[in-house]
C-alpha cells in the first residue's frame, strides 16, 4: 500500500463509474449493444512529466482500459470521481509500451509527455498491467515484434 491508497480508501465506488465508462459517445445510450467495453479499472492518480522530468499531479479518478468499437481502438481513460467526466485519455498506439518503476506506479510515453499512473493498490496495478499486457501481446503476435518488457519477478503472481 502507498500513501495514495489511504487517501482514496472508501471514497471511490468503481462499480458506480463503470456504467459511466462504457463510452463517452452520446450515441451510447441509443445503441442496442455496448459501443465500448471496460476491460479493467482501478483507482489512480495521474502524473505527467515534460522534459524537465518533474512529475506533476494532473488528476485523480478511475482509470479504465476501454475497447472503443466506433474508433476501433483501445484507450486508457480516467474518469473524475467528483464530476463524472473524462479527465485523461490515452490511445494505445501501435508501439505502446509500459514500465513499472514501482509495484504501484506504471509509466508510458503519452502523446505530449511522459505519463505516470499511481495506483491505489498493488493488486489493482497487477490486474491493470496484465490486461494492457494482453492487448500489447495480441498486437505483438500480429506484427511479430516484442513491445512489452517482461513482468518483474516480484509482480509475477497468479491473478486468478
Amino acid at each position: 500500500m502507498n500513501a495514495f491508497s489511504t487517501t482514496l480508501a472508501g471514497n471511490a465506488s468503481v462499480d458506480y463509474f463503470l456504467d459511466l465508462l462504457r463510452c463517452k459517445s452520446p450515441e451510447y445510450h441509443q445503441a442496442p449493444a455496448f459501443i465500448c467495453a471496460t476491460l479493467s479499472s482501478a483507482v489512480v492518480q495521474v502524473f505527467t512529466a515534460d522534459r524537465n522530468s518533474i512529475w506533476n499531479k494532473r488528476c485523480c479518478g478511475v482509470a479504465c482500459l476501454v475497447k472503443d468499437n466506433p474508433q476501433r481502438s483501445y484507450f486508457i481513460r480516467v474518469f473524475d470521481l467528483r464530476d463524472g467526466k473524462i479527465t485523461f485519455e490515452q490511445e494505445l498506439y501501435s508501439n505502446f509500451n509500459i514500465y513499472l518503476p514501482k509495484s504501484y506506479f506504471m509509466t508510458f510515453a503519452g502523446d505530449t509527455c511522459q505519463v505516470g499512473l499511481n495506483f491505489a493498490s498493488e493488486e489493482e496495478t497487477k490486474r491493470f498491467r496484465s490486461q494492457v499486457g494482453e492487448l500489447i501481446g495480441r498486437r505483438q503476435r500480429k506484427t511479430g515484434t516484442s513491445l512489452l518488457p517482461p513482468l518483474p519477478t516480484y509482480l509475477q503472481t497468479d491473478l486468478t
